[in-house]
This record gives structure tokens, sequence and C-alpha cells, in this order.
């Protein structure tokens, strides 16, 4: 991944050119990720890319009204008294304002490209239960099935909460347990009793399974959107 360093703005030569040629050489990396139906890590940096650039994009602007402003003459056309602020007499923070307004916009395009992707991989997966499912379903097995080749591959996942995370947040760790080619008569609940005879850590786990028709990246795409639902259906 080419990236983007979170101070990229402030580092090295602060010049509006070469943070131009920065930027745009990142989005292209990013974009051809899109293009690829990838979008992690790429989609989570990008969002963090642009919510900081607002932030300080906001601040600046806060920062900036609250110099003062000196009196520079009268504008005999409209008799009104005309004033520079001091703000742009600091040439460094000029520059970075002008790189922040070429660069917001164009994180933000290409964060919503991301973003309806991402909603149209959340919308076409499905997830449902396989068996009866426990009360306890923060840890368990999550089945990732590709229908277009059969593929499967099960992963064991842990819900965690990060309570430094403000909002306390849940992120499902996974790790993977097997991958196998599914026929047509052996069942996913087969398959689950199968694992509870091999692995007894778990007694009773939870399991789940996400279907996809897509055929899309499964490290890069699939499986964190499966992450993300999981999570959201054990709050």
């Amino acid at each position: 991944m080419k990236n983007l360093q979170k101070t990229w703005i402030t580092d090295g030569l602060l010049d509006f050119e070469y943070k131009k040629y920065q930027l745009l050489g990142y989005l292209k990396h990013v974009n051809d990720a899109f293009q690829a139906k990838k979008l992690y890590p790429e989609l989570s940096d990008l969002q963090n890319h642009y919510q900081e650039s607002v932030a300080l994009q906001n601040q600046q602007h806060h920062w900036s009204g609250q110099i003062r402003k000196k009196l520079a003459g009268i504008d005999r056309e409209k008799l009104q008294l005309k004033y520079t602020s001091e703000f742009e007499e600091l040439a460094p923070l000029q520059e970075v304002d002008n790189i922040l307004s070429y660069a917001i916009p164009r994180l933000g395009s290409t964060l919503t490209r991301g973003k309806d992707l991402f909603e149209k991989v959340h919308q076409m997966l499905t997830l449902q239960p396989i068996g009866i499912m426990p009360l306890f379903r923060k840890e368990g097995y999550l089945f990732m099935y590709e229908t277009i080749n059969r593929d499967l591959r099960i992963y064991e996942y842990q819900v965690r909460l990060f309570e430094n995370h403000i909002p306390p947040r849940r992120r499902v760790e996974t790790t993977l347990v097997e991958t196998r080619r599914k026929n047509v008569t052996t069942t996913f609940e087969s398959i689950k009793l199968e694992l509870l005879r091999k692995n007894n850590h778990l007694p009773n786990p939870a399991s789940y399974l996400v279907e996809s028709k897509l055929g899309y990246p499964m490290e890069e795409t699939l499986l964190p959107i499966a992450q993300q639902k999981i999570a959201q259906e054990v709050e």
C-alpha cells in the first residue's frame, strides 16, 4: 500500500506543488485498489485522512478568525474601511490552507467512491446462523462461502471491545481454521458438527455463514465486511 503519513501536510517541504504530487500519487493507489474491488485497508485509511484534513481546516479557519485585522485603507466607491488579516501575512499557514482546499474535495470524492462500493458489498452479503445458536455469541466460527466456485473458508472469530476508542466499539478478530471445496451433498450443519468433534475448546460455539456471489477479494473486501456484520449482530 502506498502510505500517506498522518502528518503529510506539514512534514518535509511545505510546497503546494510537492504536496499535490504526494496526494495525487496516494489517490491513484487508492483508486486502483477500488477498481480492483479491494476496500481495505485503503478505505479506513482514506477516511482518516479526510476527517483529519477537514478538522485541520476548521481549526485553521477558526484560528484565522481570531487574528486581529489591520486597517489597510478606504474603499472610496463603497465608502467602507478595508482591512487585512495578519493571517494572510503568514505564508506557511496560507500554504497549508491552499493545500487543504485542494486536498479535501479530492479525498472526499474518492471516499464517496469507496463507500459506494462498501454499501454494494454490504447489501449483497448475507449473514445467517448455522444450527442452534447459544446465548454467548462473542466467539465462534465464521463460514465464508463463495458460491461461484464453492470455496469455503472457516475462521474462528472473537469479538473484542476497544474501550480506549471514543465511543467504545466492537471489533471482530478472525483466525483461519481451514479451507475446503464444498460439495453439493455436504451441509454447513454437518461441517459444523465435524469442527466440534475436532476442536473441543469451543464446545458450543456460535456459527455464522456469510455467503457471497460476488467473486470479490476475500482478505481485502469480503472478510472485513463480514467481520463488521458479525460485530453488529452480537451488539
